[in-house]
């Protein structure tokens, strides 16, 4: 719709009607304006808004054309995200990665975030199962990344965990919850030091890290949520820190390895099926505080 349209109706405007019509106008005008073009610049794929500023986003012409690509065709490699690019005699400032914006990649290996990055939509690392490695711009005040872990400022929490993540993986000082599913399904996981102010490990934290052999717990963690740590196959001992008050339902499901479990008091409760299939614990002592 041209904008001469909207001053038409405003001139006719005699009842509500004509007000939802101009309202309607405006919106659809807006929308044009704020996703005026989508681009590709050296391999990245954007979304030009009309406030000079740009969005990062996926190949094809709606949020499932990527599917219709192979990966070869999709983000491969290392991919670098800059802070600004040039495009008929403009410059854009990148501020935003937009829904499914990677989705498919799974040969896109690592990934760096420039300064400017304000906003991550959904569903952005779908399928991106070759993914190692984040990094962010030391000038970003919105996210950081340490050990290739990505996560969002103020208040710190993790953001996204790269599946393919590996090794021994130490966090953020100052954070205090791992979410839920943070490092689910992170199969090349050796290794995790929990930072000295978390105090909850949520829902499927690590479910599935199958070579998760050791976690360094802290002595400030009071709750482990359930299916945490379910079929870490490689895990053989966990040693509870005194401030733990709660082990939830299948926290250590079907972890065949777990062989040696030490409790101490100050643990309160113990959820449904907590050591499920654990087969190899030869037992365990329970501390006079469980209720």
């Amino acid at each position: 719709m041209k904008t001469t349209t909207i001053f038409q109706i405003i001139a006719k405007t005699q009842d509500l009607a004509s007000l939802r019509q101009i309202a309607f106008a405006t919106a659809l005008l807006s929308s044009f304006s704020l996703f005026a073009e989508k681009i590709e610049v050296d391999g990245i794929y954007y979304n030009l808004k009309g406030d000079g500023t740009a969005e990062v986003t996926y190949r094809g012409d709606d949020e499932d054309g990527w599917m219709y690509f192979s990966a070869d065709d999709l983000y491969v490699g290392d991919v670098d995200i800059p802070s600004q690019f040039e495009y008929s005699g403009a410059t854009y400032q990148v501020t935003s990665l937009g829904n499914d914006a990677f989705a498919g990649s799974k040969y896109m290996t690592s990934l760096f975030l420039p300064s400017t990055l304000s906003l991550i939509g959904t569903g952005i690392f779908s399928l991106c199962n070759s993914l190692e490695y984040i990094s962010v711009d030391d000038m970003n005040p919105n996210f950081i990344s340490q050990d290739g872990v990505l996560y969002k400022r103020n208040p710190l929490s993790i953001s996204f965990v790269p599946r393919n993540i590996s090794g021994d993986i130490s966090l953020l000082d100052d954070l205090k919850e791992i979410s839920s599913g943070a490092f689910q399904n992170c199969v090349n996981l050796t290794s995790i030091t929990l930072p000295s102010e978390v105090t909850t490990i949520a829902d499927g934290a690590f479910n599935n890290c199958v070579n998760l052999q050791e976690i360094f717990m802290n002595d400030k963690l009071e709750s482990i949520g359930e299916y945490a740590f379910s079929k870490c196959n490689s895990l053989m001992l966990v040693d509870f820190p005194k401030s733990l008050k709660s082990i939830k339902a299948a926290a250590f499901a079907d972890c065949a390895s777990l062989s040696y479990v030490l409790i101490h008091e100050g643990l309160q409760s113990i959820g449904k099926m907590a050591f499920y299939n654990c087969q190899n614990i030869g037992g365990i002592q329970l501390p006079s505080t469980l209720t």
